[in-house]
């Protein structure tokens, strides 16, 4: 006797009930807003004014140098030279979220913020490439350090600096200055152009109740040859 196999039962996909339903048409609107709020958080808004900040690089060392202390090293003589630059906080706020780049390529990012007037020294041989190719300071020359910073407002803002004025800071210092006096002769001049407008206008001729002028010593005079005549006058 032949027995058929059992027919299987209907299966019931799963649906959505209205509960879910809802839920997943909340979550289908509020992911765009949550990732642009996340870019916006990650990206903020760079503001034109430059980052409070001054690079100093008293603790650089040249290549040649570095790579001399890698050769002693090697030969078992002495360690090698660890250059540095060191970034201020120049503003009476704390600077979050710093990324330093050397040379437009080598990063490195410190977590921990900057507080007011504190110096933060970055050695060269941590920067690194987005692919991972480190600085080498006893290859690479220091051409040029950029800064970036969030600042309280929540805005970021860079500061950027080339080695001319890295190594020569005075001369812009005797720019400034230069513009300053220069500002200051303006002044002067200004000054001086005033106060002779000033001494023009008080010898200019006044005017008389007739519309006509005359000089500002003319009324005494006049006055005075009139006595003249009356008296004259009186004699004759």
């Amino acid at each position: 006797m032949n027995s058929k196999p059992p027919r299987p039962l209907p299966f019931d996909a799963p649906r959505l009930g209205p509960r879910g339903l809802a839920i997943f048409i909340a979550v289908m609107i509020l992911t765009p807003f949550a990732i642009v709020v996340g870019a916006y958080a990650l990206f903020p808004d760079v503001v034109p004014q430059p980052l409070p900040v001054r690079v100093d690089i008293e603790g650089y060392i040249e290549p040649a140098r570095v790579a001399a202390s890698v050769e002693r090293y090697r030969a078992g003589e002495g360690e090698v030279l660890e250059p540095y630059i060191s970034v201020v906080n120049t503003a009476d706020f704390p600077l979050n979220s710093v990324y330093v780049t050397l040379n437009e390529k080598f990063v490195f990012h410190t977590s921990e913020p900057i507080g007011p007037g504190e110096a933060r020294d970055f050695y060269l041989s941590r920067f690194q490439e987005h692919d991972g190719s480190r600085f080498w300071p006893n290859r690479y020359d220091l051409r040029e350090v950029t800064v970036r910073g969030r600042l309280p407002s929540l805005e970021q803002a860079i500061f950027r600096t080339e080695w001319k004025e890295l190594i020569d800071p005075p001369a812009a210092d005797g720019a400034a200055g230069d513009a300053a006096d220069g500002a200051n002769r303006e002044e002067e001049a200004a000054q001086a152009d005033r106060g002779s407008e000033a001494a023009t206008d008080s010898a200019s001729p006044s005017a008389t109740p007739d519309g006509s002028s005359s000089p500002a010593t003319e009324p005494a005079t006049v006055e005075s040859s009139g006595v003249d005549r009356t008296s004259d006058g009186e004699n004759r």
